[in-house]
């Protein structure tokens, strides 16, 4: 049997010792014979043992409601009747109460380091020594009534073994329904955190200069206090009527303004969690269990919002606030202080969902409200119901939405625009961060920034070096370029619905030295939306050009495994223009590693029936790996809604299947583990550098393609 590992005392004794919270640990706690444990959070202390000596142990307890039932005390007579342990001074002295409780129970952490070497055995119980006087062990003789009782714990704090997950979602998040319909959580305070500070002078200091600054604005000082004091007569935060006195763990957190481009809340106050008194203390964030918090993809939102002929977003009133922290951890947040949007097939669905949803949340204490939607009957309703959102364009999970046009926008910001600002490859890096694109469909001009961050790299530039002029020039056109993108405006559904039974999505991959990526299109109704498109730069070190390409093809795979999760469309086309990696996707040749694994996910994830050719100068992917001129990238037709044979299966180029010539390719790429040459320069010996920079063979994605252009500059 496991020995108990932990001290127990309990709550009332805690209280009547006043003793002071330390932190908490988390336990699995089963009682004997229940197959199955309890997960507990659970505060410990510190108790002073005090010896027959004088001397004082400190021992860590853990404060639980209750250790045991009441036991029967047999000891009560008996033990006066034995002679061998008459005179010895008893750690638990006689009573005669016929039942006593376990208000503190010494486990294997500090047994051992009490008990002493002498024991006294006899015809009953054995009596040993220990330093707070002799504890008595075994059985007791009695011709009256028996009474039977079993004391056992089992307490293991292992955190591996606990299903934190689940624990985090019922237990330490503590999210239980309050007598006023809303709901109350607990902080979920990490294991032995160390001890936090009050933070009262910094933050006094921090809430003084936030002050001076909104003093400056007195109608933004007015709002601030207002905001505050609609919180409190809301109940969401409460005045300590008593700082100087707390059962509870005490710190402040400062606070300051942020300005919202909104019209029902234009500033919001933010907490700075984060602060430290002292360089070596820690902060509040510090002291909670991280965990990753379950939302939602937002490229899943936000491909399902293109989908439907109707959309609809709403924002909850105050969501978080909503939700009452419990009243031990509210001390630990003191202060001082003077949308999921959603698209529908139809209008009557979008108006079930404005009702039902708003008598949903209603139900748990919040208000839905700043409704917009390009549905005329919905908007009149919400108008009517005073719970419209009165800007004329929304936000939607970082991007912006015009309900009137039913247009996306992207939210814009001073990207490279500031002309006084050193051009170093920190301000790069930050610039080219800053850019919100979570469908990618901006990706062939912002691909230009990611090689130029390449670029930096290779040069070996420090972080805040200068950059050469020619760089700072280049830069200058890229950020521009990317700056004037963000004002495209995307249309947000092509299409009135979907049919999952007859619609197909169609993936393009493709790949250069410089970037590899894929993008994927819905063909619906006979028209062709683009949904999404991801690329990354290759490593430093350089990759043989079909070995980006089988990257590309990769991420294509993934990429369109993604999509159909989301859109539900099961018909699914993969398209590529490199005949190496087609070959090696239909081959059963045994490849090397580099290849094999990469191939191996991508037949896990695909058919490679379902793999099409699709010549270069109709692959829209082309663009996730050079980029396009802003002024064609705007209008371009292959881009946004092409190739338009896709409506016409008849019309699908046909691949005749692998040359020769690029069977051997594919042969020499495949013995390869270590290749720094392009497919081209494993197959043909062209030692001069002129031709091979006039045919830019590195671009080439078969030896079919150098064959032709050969040819040509032959006849040339």
């Amino acid at each position: 049997m496991k020995e108990l590992k932990n001290s127990f005392i309990t709550e009332e004794l805690a209280q009547k010792l006043d003793i002071k919270s330390t932190g908490f640990i988390t336990l699995k706690i089963s009682a004997f014979g229940d197959k199955n444990s309890e997960v507990h959070n659970l505060e410990k202390a510190t108790v002073q043992l005090e010896t027959q000596t004088g001397e004082k142990i400190p021992m860590e307890v853990i404060i639980i409601p209750t250790i045991a039932a009441p036991i029967f005390n047999r000891a009560r007579v008996n033990i006066r009747e034995l002679s061998y342990l008459k005179g010895l001074k008893l750690a638990h002295p006689v009573s005669s109460d016929e039942q006593f409780h376990i208000s503190m129970l010494i486990g294997a952490d500090y047994y051992w380091s009490i008990v002493g070497d002498r024991i006294i055995r006899g015809n009953g119980p054995t009596a040993v020594e220990s330093k707070v006087g002799y504890l008595i062990s075994g059985p007791i003789h009695s011709s009256g009534k028996q009474h039977s009782g079993m004391f056992h714990i089992l307490a293991d704090h292992k955190v591996e073994e606990v299903d934190l997950e689940k624990f985090w979602k019922i237990e330490s998040m503590g999210i239980d329904d309050h007598k006023d319909g809303h709901y109350v959580a607990k902080i979920p305070w990490k294991e032995n955190y160390p001890c936090l500070p009050t933070n009262y002078e910094i933050v006094k200091r921090r809430t003084e200069n936030v002050i001076q600054r909104l003093a400056k604005d007195p109608k933004m000082l007015k709002l601030y206090s207002e905001i505050i004091q609609d919180q409190a007569n809301k109940g969401f935060i409460e005045k300590v009527e008593d700082p100087e006195n707390s059962g509870n763990r005490v710190h402040y957190i400062p606070h300051h303004p942020v300005k919202k481009d909104s019209t029902t809340t234009p500033i919001r106050i933010v907490y700075g969690c984060s602060c430290k008194d002292k360089t070596g203390h820690v902060s509040l964030n510090d002291c909670i269990e991280p965990y990753s918090p379950m939302m939602n993809d937002i490229t899943s939102i936000l491909t399902r919002f293109r989908l439907n002929k109707f959309a609809v977003t709403a924002d909850i009133e105050k969501a978080f606030l909503q939700i009452e922290l419990h009243q031990k951890d509210r001390d630990s947040t003191r202060f001082l202080w003077l949308s999921d949007p959603a698209s529908f097939q139809s209008e009557e669905t979008a108006l079930k969902f404005y009702k039902e949803s708003r008598t949903l949340l209603a139900a748990g204490g919040f208000n839905l409200r700043s409704w917009s939607s390009n549905s005329e009957m919905l908007q009149n309703l919400s108008k009517a119901e005073k719970t419209a959102d009165e800007d004329s364009v929304v936000k939607v999970l970082g991007m912006k939405r015009n309900p009137q046009e039913d247009t996306l926008q992207y939210a814009k910001n001073d990207t490279g625009q500031k002309k006084d600002r050193v051009t170093t490859k920190r301000e790069v890096l930050r610039e080219t961060s800053k850019v919100f694109d979570p469908l990618g469909l901006l990706s062939p001009i912002s691909v230009k920034a990611k090689i130029f961050m390449q670029e930096l790299w290779k040069d070996n530039l420090k972080w805040d070096e200068k950059l050469p002029k020619s760089m700072q020039t280049t830069w200058r056109e890229i950020s521009s370029e990317i700056y004037d993108a963000l004002d495209i405006r995307i249309n947000r559904n092509n299409s009135s619905s979907i049919d999952c039974s007859c619609d197909s999505l169609h993936v393009f991959s493709d790949a250069s030295q410089q970037a590899y990526g894929a993008c994927v299109y819905l063909l619906s109704k006979n028209k062709i939306t683009l949904l999404m498109a991801k690329n990354r730069v290759p490593p430093i070190k350089q990759i043989t050009l079909p070995r980006l390409e089988l990257m590309g093809a990769l991420i294509g795979a993934r990429l369109g495994k993604h999509v159909k999760e989301i859109t539900g469309v099961n018909k699914i086309y993969f398209w590529c223009d490199s005949e190496i990696v087609f070959h090696w996707i239909i081959s059963q040749k045994t490849a090397n590693r580099f290849v094999a694994n990469r191939v191996n996910e991508i037949r896990e994830i695909s058919e490679s029936s379902t793999w099409q050719y699709c010549p270069t100068f109709c692959n829209p992917a082309d663009y996730l790996t050079r980029g396009i001129a802003l002024k064609k990238f705007k209008e371009d037709a292959l881009w946004w809604n092409r190739p338009e044979w896709l409506m016409e299966p008849q019309k699908w180029p046909v691949w005749d299947g692998p040359t020769k010539a690029i069977l051997c390719s594919t042969s020499t790429e495949e013995e390869s583990d270590t290749s720094h040459q392009t497919k081209i320069q494993d197959t043909v010996d062209i030692k001069t550098e002129s031709i091979q920079s006039i045919l830019k063979l590195e671009d080439k994605s078969s030896l079919m393609k150098l064959a032709r252009a050969e040819e040509k500059s032959k006849t040339f």
